[in-house]
């Protein structure tokens, strides 16, 4: 067993993905990498393997430095496939399975992939774009192609089964700390998507603070149902495993109702999710021996203190609900398993290898407890990302003055933990009082006949801003503007009750579930709007308080 601190001083000298895998693949040849399905990978199989698809991608033309677009759900040849593409020196591009038409042409143009790893619904999409795609020269197959699905683009196509079968002289390229491993694509909530250029350091530092803090470690086995789209399920799972030579389990979809069942066929002793999969495993029939599970510790990102203690209560186990990051600098604060019970509410202390801080808009440190932009700056080469993939002038304006602004609002306590505030661009200044969209939305969210709503700020002829919620009611919920009027001004402060209201059927959503408004911003106010104004709803000043 190797200790939490000498996994964190191992990973600091390996730094690139091939060079970590080819040690534990020849200290631990048989122990248990990963699972999809139902067979468990070993460290010695998952290096073989992943040498086998490295010299097949070869052989069909893909080197180092060539984007190769990955489309499925976790697989385990989606696994063995992003492992290939590490040990080859390409650049892996995973995609949301969820994206289509435009979105999808968007990122398969934007990072100019010249190869595609994919399932069979993500071919069909594919094939759906017709063409417009003139770098796509070679796709791989993860499974069987629907029969009735015709591809008629020109594109070299295989079959991964191939891959590991052939024999090939692969020549394994000399990889650096800075050689790219993967582009992320933000979500897209402010405008057109940005790739992220992550480096082998950056991919394999993003799981060190979680080592340090304890969230899981060498013996540990690992279960999540993080899609490998998303950096939680690619680097921070994916990659904490291999860090810390541990086990892990990805699941290809989440199931409440079986994860007991699924946490005890593979002996999961940390389980790592969002809080709505934890919400949803509480919501289950309580069994009496619920408590009667392999499990130490699981992390749920972000989950109520309510629902945290009745989670440990219930299965007998730790909950860790707090972390941040983004695709561009992840961890930049994360919640010890020391800290999790004293400091729910916050969102851990910057990790070690990053400096934060809370500035202005001129970047001018704000005092201690003051709201303002969350900034941060690495302490270690190749921790944080590269900049975005065909943007220079965006990279520019990220990293003004040498510090990486987040875009997000924060304050840092006198203990030292960040705790969140707003998007910045979603903050609202109304009446001389700064509302967050953030706070807002949560206090409207918990009106029982409200499934979803978005809150921005709208032009005022006062000046500063006025504040507008699209809101999307539950089917067959009759809206009234007064009863919804009482509810808000018996939650929430004066200043921050909306001036206008749009029932919407939906919110437009991103293919990574985020509400993208500025769309919304773009359309303002509108004639059928409900101006609470105008309809005469509002506070006399006797009752802005009490």
């Amino acid at each position: 067993m190797k200790s939490n601190a000498e996994l964190v001083e191992n990973a600091w000298r390996t730094r690139t993905f091939d060079a970590q895998l080819a040690q534990w693949a020849a200290e631990q040849p048989d122990k248990k990498f990963f699972r999809c399905g139902d067979v468990w990978t070993t460290y010695k199989e998952a290096y073989e393997r992943g040498l086998a698809v490295a010299g097949g991608l070869q052989a069909r033309g893909v080197n180092k430095g060539d984007r190769v677009a990955v489309i499925s759900n976790n697989t385990d040849e989606a696994v063995l496939g992003l492992i290939g593409l590490a040990l080859l020196g390409a650049i892996a591009v995973p995609l949301n399975v969820y994206l289509k038409g435009d979105f999808l042409k968007f990122q398969l143009a934007d990072c100019q992939a010249s190869a595609l790893l994919t399932d069979g619904d993500g071919l069909a999409s594919v094939v759906a774009l017709d063409g417009n795609l003139p770098d796509l020269k070679t796709v791989v197959l993860l499974e069987d192609a629907p029969t009735d699905l015709k591809v008629t683009h020109g594109w070299n196509v295989s079959q991964f089964a191939d891959l590991l079968k052939e024999t090939h002289n692969f020549s394994p390229p000399t990889l650096s700390v800075s050689d790219p491993i993967c582009i992320i694509y933000s979500s897209g909530t402010t405008g057109l998507p940005k790739g992220c250029v992550c480096s082998h350091g950056y991919y394999l530092a993003s799981s060190i603070p979680a080592i340090e803090c304890e969230w899981f470690g060498h013996d540990d086995v690992l279960f999540t149902a993080f899609p490998l789209f998303h950096t939680a399920g690619y680097a921070l799972i994916l990659g904490g495993a291999l860090q810390a030579g541990a086990s892990v389990c990805l699941e290809k979809t989440f199931s409440a109702s079986r994860f007991l069942e699924r946490i005890r066929e593979v002996g999961a002793t940390t389980a790592h999710g969002v809080g709505p999969m934890a919400m949803a495993i509480l919501a289950t029939l309580e069994k009496s021996d619920d408590a009667d599970n392999s499990l130490r510790r699981c992390t749920w990102i972000p989950l109520p203190e309510a629902q945290q203690i009745a989670f440990e209560k219930r299965f007998g186990v730790e909950v860790i609900a707090a972390a941040y990051g983004q695709s561009e600098a992840t961890p930049i604060a994360i919640l010890s398993s020391k800290d999790s019970r004293l400091h729910r509410e916050a969102l851990g202390k910057p990790v070690a290898h990053m400096d934060v801080m809370i500035v202005d808009e001129n970047d001018t440190p704000m005092p201690t407890g003051e709201i303002g932009e969350i900034v941060v700056r690495p302490q270690k080469p190749e921790t944080i990302y590269q900049g975005y993939w065909g943007r220079p002038e965006a990279t520019i304006e990220a990293t003004k003055n040498l510090w990486h602004h987040t875009g997000d609002l924060g304050t840092l306590d006198r203990h030292g933990f960040l705790h969140f505030s707003d998007r910045k661009k979603d903050m609202i200044r109304r009446r001389g009082e700064n509302v967050s969209s953030f706070e807002l939305e949560a206090a409207i969210r918990q009106h029982p006949a409200i499934a979803n709503v978005a809150a921005f700020a709208v032009p005022s002829p006062m000046g500063e801003d006025d504040i507008k919620i699209c809101v999307q009611y539950n089917d067959n919920e009759e809206t009234n503007p007064s009863a919804l009027f009482e509810f808000l001004a018996e939650r929430i402060p004066y200043f921050a009750i909306p001036k206008y209201v749009e029932i919407v059927p939906a919110l437009p959503i991103n293919a990574n579930g985020r509400v993208m408004k500025h769309l919304l911003r773009e359309a303002g106010a509108r004639e059928q709007d409900w101006d609470f104004e105008k309809l005469g709803l509002t506070l006399d000043k006797q009752k802005r308080r009490g």
